[in-house]
């Protein structure tokens, strides 16, 4: 069955029909949540609020060609993560997240080490872009979302997406360069 007829029946009221959906964006939710929250249960918590958010506000969404139903719960996401740091007392800063193993795939010690050592790289540059920046980042290089998919989740254009995205991989780059230069 195609995603608009199971949209159509999650407007209805048909459970089933949601639980596609969520079956569907259920990892891709939490991992753009964890990237941007760093704690598991905290994680946890808000990738179940938007699918909550979501159910409950269902019948509203719109079917049109250009809307789609990822962008919209990533939109949901954005803005509780937003409330999320808005209310939170503590928080965890990008720069205390430890590798979870759930992420790392059963390698060689060697590899295991390598991935590692990525990680911690990847998730340090993250630190030196602004927020729109790392939502754009990890929208397309790891949701591996479209720009036009990007733009509707974030309520920006497309040419916002590509100047964010641009200004972005510049950062991370000069980053690495930085850090390559460092360690010579």
């Amino acid at each position: 069955m195609n995603e608009k007829k199971i949209i159509k029946k999650a407007r209805k009221g048909d459970q089933e029909a949601f639980g596609q959906l969520y079956d569907k964006y259920i990892s891709g939710i939490y991992r753009f949540v964890f990237f941007r929250i760093n704690d598991k249960s905290e994680t946890e918590d808000l990738t179940q609020q938007v699918f909550l958010k979501a159910w409950q506000n269902v019948s509203s969404f719109k079917i049109k060609k250009e809307a789609k139903f990822s962008s919209w719960l990533y939109r949901i996401a954005k803005n509780l993560i937003i409330d999320y740091y808005r209310t939170a007392k503590d928080h965890i800063n990008i720069d205390d997240i430890k590798y979870d193993q759930q992420f790392a795939i059963s390698y060689k010690l060697e590899e295991k080490i390598d991935n590692l050592t990525k990680f911690k790289q990847v998730k340090k540059s993250l630190t030196i872009l602004t927020e729109d920046e790392q939502d754009v980042i990890i929208m397309k290089f790891v949701e591996e979302f479209s720009n036009e998919e990007i733009a509707q989740a974030l309520d920006k254009s497309r040419g916002a997406v590509r100047v964010t995205q641009h200004r972005a991989l510049k950062k991370i780059k000069c980053f690495f360069q930085e850090s390559e230069s460092k360690n010579k």
